[in-house]
This record gives structure tokens, C-alpha cells and sequence, in this order.
């Protein structure tokens, strides 16, 4: 592959990664929203378990 160091594992501070891709902040418009706390940690717990190896 192409870009095998952009996907091998790093260790930052004693935390591995298992790749050195990261998804940034973003704004996806719950925060405004009735319950938005609530909706937006739903959608970043989502998120998180779909993107696990």
C-alpha cells in the first residue's frame, strides 16, 4: 500500500492509535436542537462504535 506509515500504529503519550488518521471537530447542526447535548453525544457514540476494528 501506498500510504502503509499513515495507516500503522503510533503511540502519543502512552495512548496507541491504531492508525495516524484522526476525524476532526465539525459541526452537525444538534447543538441548537431541543435535547441537542444529548443527540450530539448519541452521534459521536455512533460514530465511534461503527469505526472500531
Amino acid at each position: 500500500m501506498a500510504y502503509s506509515y499513515l495507516f500503522s500504529p503510533s503511540t502519543i503519550r502512552g495512548m496507541e492509535m491504531q492508525s495516524k488518521v484522526i476525524m476532526g471537530s465539525m459541526h452537525v447542526g444538534l447543538e441548537g436542537e431541543e435535547n441537542g447535548l444529548e443527540k450530539l453525544t448519541a452521534f459521536y457514540v455512533r460514530r465511534a462504535k461503527e469505526h472500531v476494528d
